[in-house]
């Protein structure tokens, strides 16, 4: 960067340490009324806690023209996904996400056959007890 500052301001690399440097204290060491404007870029300004922000200029539209996308969907094709910290393929994860929708079937049955156990115990103790001459009060 130094090397960058020298040729563009032709100066030699001290001076381009040094003119750098006041820079970056000008900007570090701004009060509350204070700001350091970069031309066309933005500007340094400390926050209510003193705190060093930048704000950026709103470009104009000219430079922000639309641009169209479309997005291409390959079905076949395996491609690298992030999940969490881990990378996995597509055809992996679309397996999980399949034994998942499985599994969430399975649930449901297990749920059916306990509530049809618990059913039939009832109407079992019914049963007997009506059998038995217990009277139900």
């Amino acid at each position: 960067f130094l090397k960058y500052i020298s040729a563009q301001l032709e100066i030699d690399l001290e001076t381009a340490r040094q003119k750098l440097t006041d820079f970056i204290n000008s900007i570090k060491y701004l009060d509350q009324t204070q700001e350091k404007k970069i031309n066309v870029i933005g500007k340094f300004y400390p926050d209510h806690s003193g705190e060093i922000c930048f704000k950026s200029f709103i470009l104009p539209e000219n430079f922000l023209p639309l641009a169209n996308a479309e997005r291409v969907i390959h079905p076949d094709a395996v491609h690298q996904i992030r999940v969490g910290d881990r990378e996995l393929s597509n055809e992996y994860m679309s397996e999980q996400i399949l034994l998942l929708k499985n599994k969430k079937k399975n649930i449901w049955w297990i749920i059916l056959i306990a509530f049809f156990s618990i059913a039939l115990i009832a109407a079992v103790i019914i049963f007997l007890m009506t059998q038995n001459s217990f009277i139900l009060k």
